[in-house]
């Protein structure tokens, strides 16, 4: 028995692989696709979810993207809590968690941010009293990020 496919594969949940995957309808393509995101929830606007939901002035539907609905209506599969472990360009295959998946085409936009690491060595981030921090290009062996070959 082969390895479960997709066509499209759109690793990240923001704004990037939502409307990826929304042209994608739009411009008729009819093949599968396929939304992986780490998060809790379908991909929402990450501004709105600090600015208005957090501070009880909105309510969570009012950050997704995509009402929930919209994924099932559009024949667009998301895959919440699940991280991409590997991902082989060549091979077009993933590893989601522990399964193996192929694809035809992947977009990986899974954003960024500073996820300040503390570091003895001498970054030029700023300083604490005994250690310095640094920014995640200084601190790339502790971000677990999947393997791309």
């Amino acid at each position: 028995m082969s390895d479960p496919s997709v066509d499209i594969l759109l690793i990240g949940g923001g704004i990037a692989c939502a409307s990826a995957a929304a042209e994608l309808r739009e411009q008729g393509f009819g093949g599968s696709v396929l939304i992986v995101t780490r998060e809790m929830d379908a991909p929402y606007h990450r501004p709105p979810l600090t600015k208005g939901y957090l501070q009880g002035r909105e309510d969570r539907p009012a950050t997704l993207i995509h009402p929930e609905e919209w994924y099932a209506e559009h024949d667009v599969e998301v895959r919440t809590r699940t991280p991409v472990m590997d991902l082989d360009t060549e091979a077009r295959t993933a590893k989601l968690g522990r399964e193996p998946l192929g694809f035809g085409q992947a977009l990986l936009a899974t954003g960024g941010g500073f996820a300040g690491c503390r570091s003895t060595a001498g970054c030029a981030t700023g300083s604490t009293k005994s250690a310095r921090w640094a920014t995640p290009t200084s601190c790339a062996t502790s971000w677990r990020t999947p393997n791309v070959s």
